[in-house]
């Protein structure tokens, strides 16, 4: 039997040998679509003596096992590159004797699932950060346009493209999937939280930011206090 510790030495690939743990944070549902059909997953902390691992659950029919507290065995799952595993539909889970796991470990899972929004900068700070940098802003939406679907890996995904001006500088907001579904409009004033910087590219000609499944974002009819 796998321990976490020895999960996240894996390769990327399908396994069957079973792990024991406890599940320590489920997230909210997320929507994903697959084949066209909108559907929701689920970000889960497991943790046992030796670790914590990040899983992803597809299927919404394992909560039924899966509950905050419970210890579960686990087979036929996934382990991605990333150091996560993927719960399917095909994946097996089974209740099992109850495993302790440390305080540590507990604070540290609810990080793992719900991390704190990151610090908001100002744009002009934003636009000249590496790839790749997670970070938050504020500011006043100068334009919006509509939402499209675009193919990701095979699956249509909305996207929304707005763009957010502070005292400092303007930027691009790509709100993906969920978030483009904000009531935020032109001369809304709004905070947008875990966003991810992103070079320009052939649908970008300058440096932008994207949402992630973290962000968050919040709209207020006042100006934001910079």
């Amino acid at each position: 039997m796998f321990t976490i510790k020895d999960l996240l030495t894996l390769r990327p690939a399908p396994y069957t040998k079973m792990f024991k743990c406890k599940v320590l944070v489920i997230s909210a549902p997320k929507p994903f679509s697959t084949k066209g059909e909108q559907k929701e997953l689920y970000h889960i902390a497991l943790g046992d003596q030796t670790g914590l691992i990040k899983a992803t659950l597809y299927d919404e029919d394992k909560l039924k096992q899966m509950k905050v507290g419970s210890s579960v065995m686990l087979t036929n799952y996934i382990v991605k590159a990333d150091k996560s595993v993927t719960i399917t539909s095909a994946s097996k889970v089974f209740r099992c004797a109850d495993i302790d796991v440390d305080d540590v470990t507990q604070d540290s899972a609810q990080q793992l699932i719900n991390p704190a929004p990151q610090k908001v900068c100002k744009i002009k700070l934003i636009k000249s950060s590496p790839k790749k940098t997670l970070t938050s802003l504020q500011g006043q939406i100068t334009k919006d346009e509509a939402a499209k679907q675009v193919m990701v890996r095979g699956t249509p995904s909305a996207v929304r493209n707005i763009f957010v001006k502070d005292e400092t500088d303007e930027i691009e907001v790509a709100l993906w999937r969920s978030s483009a579904e904000t009531d935020a409009t032109v001369n809304d004033w709004i905070e947008v939280t875990n966003v991810v910087v992103n070079e320009p590219n052939t649908y970008h000609t300058q440096t932008f930011v994207a949402t992630t499944q973290n962000t968050t974002i919040k709209v207020s009819s006042k100006s934001v206090v910079f």
